[in-house]
């Protein structure tokens, strides 16, 4: 038993010696010891460097809205405000904002992320329709008034 055990662990040191092709070497000499030399075209390819093989990437087109910067927002000069008596004020319904989390535009059926809803152009959300989703903001409709609103 006991040789048979030994008789493995050797054939196992072979297999994996020739698995992973090593080879036991004298103490190396270096070829001008030996004599031998290096022949030009050894030197010359061990020196080049190799080329690059694959291909550079298109750029990144410059209409895309890069979702990593804040959205800057245009202030506008405040006009004086026009207080409105309180028989206009219940006509006017209140226009709702609403939080657009993103867009996801393609030129067949652009779809947008308002709150916890996911809509299309036509569809309409508490009462407001919406008209155009456009790659940075969404065109919005109520009552006849329009409005636009970018990604928060």
């Amino acid at each position: 038993m006991v040789v048979l055990s030994l008789f493995l662990a050797v054939l196992l040191v072979f297999l994996l010696m020739n698995a992973f092709d090593f080879r036991f070497s004298g103490p190396s000499t270096s070829s001008a010891e030996t004599g031998g030399e290096v022949s030009a075209a050894t030197a010359v390819l061990a020196a080049a460097p190799q080329p690059v093989c694959w291909e550079k990437p298109e750029l990144i087109p410059d209409m895309l809205r890069n979702p990593m910067q804040p959205v800057k927002v245009k202030s506008q000069p405040e006009a004086e405000p026009i207080i409105p008596s309180h028989s206009e004020t219940a006509d006017i319904p209140k226009i709702p904002e609403f939080a657009i989390k993103g867009i996801v535009y393609s030129e067949e059926k652009a779809s947008a992320v308002i709150g916890a809803d996911i809509i299309h152009e036509g569809d309409i959300l508490q009462g407001v329709t919406i008209l155009k989703i456009a790659r940075t903001y969404i065109e919005f409709e109520m009552n006849g008034h329009r409005w636009k609103q970018t990604v928060q």
